[in-house]
């Protein structure tokens, strides 16, 4: 008799994205946990940098440990959908960019959980957000 054990694998979870297009995602400096920035200093709207912006959201982990409350963002981050009936659906993000070469985080704002974004991933969202030194 042959007994096969399957191990039970946790599931790493990863920060959603609505299936409608991403427009444009505008960039500001975070200057409070409790209020978005919405003072942006850049927009994003090239199709290639949306796609990295978004894979770097899509390809986070909720990650055990410090919280957002723990410390200051970054930057706010809003994701500004296509236009669906006469809204364009909404994301605020908080954003602590890593420097090169360590991960980043996000963190949906208004909520505790943050994600981690691999490296290679803050490489990209350094260079979109011009913090390439």
């Amino acid at each position: 008799m042959i007994i096969l054990f399957a191990g039970c694998q946790k599931q790493s979870e990863t920060m959603d994205s609505l299936d409608e297009d991403i427009a444009e995602v505008d960039v500001s400096e975070s200057n409070s946990p409790y209020k978005m920035n919405e003072s942006f200093f850049f927009t994003v709207t090239n199709d290639d940098n949306i796609r990295a912006i978004k894979q770097a959201i899509t390809n986070a982990v909720k990650q055990d440990g410090p919280k957002a409350e723990d410390s200051d963002s970054d930057y706010d981050i809003w994701r500004v959908y296509e236009l669906t009936g006469d809204e364009s659906p909404t994301h605020m993000l908080r954003l602590w960019l890593g420097d090169e070469g360590k991960a980043s985080r996000w963190s949906y704002f208004g909520h505790n959980d943050v994600y981690v974004i691999p490296p290679e991933m803050t490489r990209d969202l350094r260079r979109i957000i011009g913090k390439n030194e």
